[in-house]
């Protein structure tokens, strides 16, 4: 008796296992947003660059920086877990800089700047 190896059912197999690895890893990373100490570190954050936007000045030179509402990992959690709690990995942004910084999050329509980035 042989056994036949069906490879194409086989690569079928490899990707719902990964789908369901990156579905709890995405579950891990939603919890690791709603903690506590998610939320502490957010403070320490801010009380290291203040609470304005970093990307302000660069992205709308001709208005005032904006309170930021978003803490941003520039190495995303999702590439490198180890950097989640890392200081020298995160900014304070506002809504409209983080916007920019990922459009992908926009959906395939970029949210709309708000009006305080548009005056001159």
């Amino acid at each position: 008796m042989s056994v036949r190896r069906n490879y194409r059912g086989a690569r079928k197999i490899n990707d719902i296992v990964q789908k369901g690895a990156d579905e709890r890893f995405d579950r891990q990373v939603e919890r690791f947003y709603s903690s506590t100490k998610w939320r502490n570190f957010r403070f320490l954050v801010f009380d290291k660059y203040g609470i304005n936007c970093v990307n302000c000045p660069e992205n709308f030179p001709t208005s005032l920086p904006q309170p930021a509402t978003v803490v941003h990992h520039l190495i995303e959690v999702r590439a490198d877990w180890n950097k989640r709690f890392d200081l020298d990995n995160v900014v304070p942004l506002c809504e409209a800089c983080h916007n920019i910084a990922h459009p992908e999050k926009c959906g395939k329509q970029e949210k709309p700047i708000p009006e305080y980035a548009l005056t001159i």
